[in-house]
């Protein structure tokens, strides 16, 4: 399978999908609480071109991010009803969005912002492939 940014948001906000459906979500289609939160608060001129060390803190937060993905995805799976679903991809949500202000170097908005272009850009989605994959070797 090859890897690219799609993937990786795909793997990312599956958390976020699991109560809804377990087949996974593009990562452009960020979760609802992080949409929410980027929507009313993005500038309305959206950048284009980021730097190195942009892409490289995008890269940090998205593994940090798959860290915790990785940790509720089970629990979610695991749950007994819808209920307790929701209230794991409530936690989730909560979690991720930590994790990115956690990362340094990056905004939750920024974090959104890469993620949706890369979903779109090839160019740019490719600069970040070349950032995760030796990583994943």
């Amino acid at each position: 399978m090859t890897f690219t940014i799609g993937t990786a948001l795909r793997r990312t906000s599956r958390a976020f999908a699991l109560a809804a459906t377990t087949t996974l979500v593009g990562l452009g289609a960020v979760t609802p609480a992080l949409a929410q939160s980027t929507q009313s608060d993005a500038p309305e001129a959206t950048q284009t071109e980021y730097s190195d060390d942009k892409l490289d803190a995008f890269v940090v937060a998205l593994r940090d991010v798959d860290a915790v993905r990785q940790t509720y995805i089970p629990q979610i799976q695991a749950a007994e009803d819808e209920a307790e679903q929701r209230e794991l991809i409530e936690e989730a949500n909560v979690a991720i969005t930590d994790t990115i202000d956690a990362a340094p170097d990056i905004s939750v908005d920024e974090y959104v912002a890469i993620a949706e272009l890369a979903a779109q850009d090839a160019a740019l989605n490719q600069r970040i492939v070349e950032r995760v994959q030796p990583a994943q070797e």
